[in-house]
């Protein structure tokens, strides 16, 4: 008898041992898919602040620039498991001013934007970004509202792609030739097309695309030193709100600032750099296997150099280092991109 009660306790303690097991499992299945739903964010952020960085300015009437660039990204999937890559870029950009009445335009820019990475095909993407609006100067002040659309689509991975619409309203003051602030606000939709928005688990999906409504608030200011050194500073202000009914899980307030600086070695070399700070405080999703919420800080810096070797042709090389600090460590990671390449305006 002692013998029977002996080998069902011992069933017992490898039967509940198999359910802490595949407990474990399910939790590291969870955290996994997690990761892969934060990728494409993350990937868009990365994509919009690089081609930021490496388009230098064109003239304010009409004009387009091309450019192609080479690269290495030590982390192509922002990721605690570090995976570079080589990488090409295509950038090509057009501008348009339209004066109408007296102290108003009219103004339309495209920017088209192809990412290609050798191994990591996932990542690939193609960007077509269209922005219109109308301006009226008053006196020192400039006022102006228009439409912004962005479409980012992922060849090899459909879950990324989605529309971006923006509606806009700034306000800019020229204190003086040399200093101005400016106030802008952005609503939008960003409707991403071939992903189901998540129900009541992280594993079962609405039988309806993902939809997340986003506003911001932005101040910048700009003051020119001297005529070879100009400092801006900037500070956003983020609300997004999605569909998704998980915790929540893309639900999240976010508070960013980013000093900038830009000196001309000569008439034909600049150098710019820039840090940033971004905080995330999500509504109600929670940190991995505990009940407190999730808070990410994520700091970014930058450093490049253009040299024009004449009024048509700029050369550039480019530097960036992000680093996301979480109380979640499977949101932890780090990355280092370098880049440089060529631009041809015409």
């Amino acid at each position: 008898m002692s013998l029977i009660v002996i080998i069902v306790m011992k069933r017992r303690i490898i039967n509940r041992g198999i359910l802490v097991f595949l407990f474990v499992c399910s939790l590291g299945a969870v955290d996994v898919f997690a990761q892969a739903q934060d990728r494409e964010e993350k990937r868009e952020e990365k994509t919009a602040e690089l081609q930021k960085l490496q388009r230098s300015p064109y003239a304010p009437t009409f004009a387009s620039s091309a450019g192609l660039f080479f690269g290495y990204d030590t982390n192509v999937n922002l990721s605690t498991t570090k995976k570079g890559d080589a990488f090409q870029q295509f950038l090509f950009s057009s501008g348009f001013t339209k004066p109408w009445i007296k102290g108003t335009r009219f103004t339309f820019n495209y920017d088209l934007g192809v990412i290609n990475y050798n191994e990591i095909t996932d990542a690939s993407n193609v960007l077509n970004h269209f922005r219109l609006g109308v301006h009226q100067k008053l006196s020192s002040f400039v006022a102006g509202t228009g439409y912004d659309l962005g479409v980012l689509y992922y060849p090899n991975d459909k879950d990324g792609d989605f529309l971006f619409h923006k509606g806009f309203f700034y306000v800019r003051q020229n204190i003086s030739r040399k200093l101005y602030h400016q106030l802008l606000v952005e609503a939008g939709i960003k409707d991403y097309s071939q992903q189901k928005a998540m129900a009541d688990t992280i594993t079962t999906f609405q039988n309806k695309e993902r939809l997340d409504r986003r506003q911001s608030a932005e101040w910048s200011v700009g003051y020119s030193l001297t005529p070879k050194l100009l400092l801006k500073f900037l500070t956003r202000f983020s609300v997004n709100d999605s569909n998704a009914r998980y915790v929540d899980f893309y639900d999240y307030k976010s508070y960013e600032f980013s000093p900038r600086v830009n000196y001309r070695l000569s008439k034909k070399t600049e150098l710019f750099s820039g840090f940033g700070y971004l905080r995330k405080n999500y509504k109600t999703r929670v940190v991995t296997l505990t009940n407190y919420k999730e808070k990410d800080n994520t700091y970014s810096a930058n450093a490049g150099l253009r040299y024009a070797g004449d009024k048509n042709n700029i050369l550039t090389l480019l530097y960036s280092y992000r680093n996301n600090s979480s109380n979640d460590s499977i949101q932890e990671y780090s990355e280092n991109v370098i880049s440089c390449g060529w631009q041809h305006n015409f």
